[in-house]
């Protein structure tokens, strides 16, 4: 339903909070504009579609709680695009891990400089690391990643 799109995201810049600027999607039309300059605090908001921040921020409000270190945290829309700038950098990421012969084993992501899809290389994996699973595709490593492993 909602989705970040034209994320520009200057981690030189983040301080307390990453600094980014981003467009904020409901079922593919552009709607507001929300960005952060990483000092701390909420993000900033301009509606491209009038009335579409009220809106969101009543859909925010429907989602269920976050628990942070046993602590209940409510949903507001800086929490949901937080989450949605937060699974846009999980997939960047995923995507970086793939342009490299990508695998896990024993819980750790690893690369090789190779070609992803080199019959030698994978049979060189098997026989040196015979446990190791070779990651194919996005949704895969993001998961790894999301569960907090390196």
């Amino acid at each position: 339903m909602y989705q970040l799109k034209n994320v520009s995201v200057n981690q030189r810049m983040s301080e307390e909070t990453t600094c980014f600027v981003a467009d904020l999607y409901r079922n593919g039309v552009k709607i507001i504009s929300v960005s952060n300059r990483g000092y701390g605090g909420s993000h900033n908001y301009d509606e491209y579609v009038k009335g579409s921040l009220a809106e969101a921020d009543v859909y925010a409000k429907s989602l269920p709680n976050a628990i942070y270190c046993g602590r209940i945290l409510s949903s507001d829309l800086d929490s949901l695009v937080d989450t949605l700038l937060n699974e846009y950098l999980l997939e960047k990421d995923a995507k970086k891990y793939l342009k490299k012969f990508c695998f896990k084993d024993e819980g750790n992501l690893y690369t090789l400089k190779a070609d992803p899809n080199c019959p030698k290389s994978e049979a060189w994996l098997k026989a040196k690391y015979p446990n190791a699973v070779i990651m194919r595709d996005v949704q895969t490593v993001v998961a790894h990643l999301r569960a907090g492993q390196s």
